[in-house]
């Protein structure tokens, strides 16, 4: 399953939470939960990073990738889209075109998304779910965010 970003940006994202589980940028659910995301092992440096499996070649944690809840910070591929510059919100979308949130662009920029829950993909109203803040409600079933 997958998420697509698209509506006022130069460049319409497809997004594959699968794949994540390799990408050094996730952070731990706990972590983020605490609001720490340093504890994740990477600093900023390493998380910004352009190729985002670069330094999983060092040790490898594949046996805590088979078991942890992980979340992967938005703003990286909010970047990436680049909104223009009128864009102002965005709203979540289920797959039916039925508007789930509506969120304006600092909370999307602020957002995390849950792809992993004990190892294994969301498939309950995933592939992910979204939080704007730490213990909030997450937003659930969303196939798609467009930018306003």
């Amino acid at each position: 399953m997958i998420v697509l970003i698209k509506g006022s940006v130069k460049y319409d994202i497809t997004l594959d939470p699968s794949v994540w589980i390799f990408d050094d940028r996730k952070l731990s659910l706990e972590d983020y939960l605490k609001n720490d995301p340093s504890k994740s092992g990477l600093d900023s440096e390493s998380r910004n990073s352009k190729s985002p499996t670069e330094r999983s070649s060092r040790k490898s944690t594949l046996s805590v990738s088979e078991t942890g809840s992980y979340v992967m910070e938005l703003k990286f591929f909010i970047e990436r889209a680049e909104p223009f510059e009128e864009a102002q919100s965005a709203q979540l979308k289920a797959a039916d075109g039925t508007s789930l949130a509506l969120l304006s662009m600092t909370e999307l920029r602020n957002s995390v998304l849950l792809f992993s829950i004990d190892g294994k993909q969301i498939k309950d109203k995933g592939p992910v779910y979204l939080f704007t803040e730490p213990k909030g409600i997450p937003v659930k079933g969303f196939a798609s965010i467009v930018i306003n």
